[in-house]
């Protein structure tokens, strides 16, 4: 096969199919732990407003465990069932992300659980809207971004809402900042259009 040197204008075409390439597969790729970590999320944190509510019995709140607990083991199940393929400065940006945003929620969680009180669902809330956020604008993704600004600007009002009524909103304000972003990224992957 005879090598051919290529001009200046097909060697930005090729680097700027690649940028997209990468962009269609970290959006394709994000849909999932969205949706997995969101629906999680939300419906325990239903379950536990649910039961307080109903029993009056603030032991529930050791269902928060359960998050995890769930979350990881269907975060693994889904990642098997993707693709496999190459490793991207922006995959690796998109993880590193959530990497960071995750231990912060997970260290902040157990501190206001066992050590020091705060408020905890504002900072979980502003911290994964970060998350949201900072993946969208990644991945160049406006609803993304617009759900993730949205979750922080409502995360604010946590500070002012009563407990048993926090929990409540907590799970359908990160049902919209986690689920809807998640179903929009997947059916689009679905529809092949990214």
């Amino acid at each position: 096969m005879e090598e051919r040197n290529i001009n200046e204008q097909e060697s930005l075409e090729i680097i700027a199919t690649m940028i997209e390439q990468t962009r269609e597969k970290v959006i394709r790729q994000a849909g999932m732990p969205f949706l997995t970590w969101g629906y999680t999320t939300s419906v325990i944190a239903l379950l536990i407003w649910y039961l307080i509510g109903t029993t009056g019995l603030h032991q529930w709140h050791y269902l928060w465990f359960g998050i995890p607990a769930l979350g990881w083991p269907l975060s693994i199940a889904t990642r098997r069932t993707q693709k496999k393929g190459y490793t991207t400065y922006v995959d690796r940006s998109v993880a590193n992300i959530w990497l960071v945003f995750g231990t912060t929620v997970i260290l902040c969680s157990v501190m206001a659980f066992f050590v020091v009180q705060m408020p905890i669902l504002f900072l979980v809330l502003l911290l994964m809207s970060m998350g949201v956020m900072l993946t969208g604008l990644v991945i160049r993704f406006p609803v993304a971004i617009g759900f993730g600004l949205f979750g922080i600007l409502a995360s604010f009002a946590f500070l002012f809402i009563g407990s048993l009524h926090q929990i409540l909103y907590f799970a359908v304000v990160f049902f919209l900042m986690m689920v809807v972003p998640g179903h929009i990224l997947y059916h689009l992957t679905r529809m092949k259009h990214v």
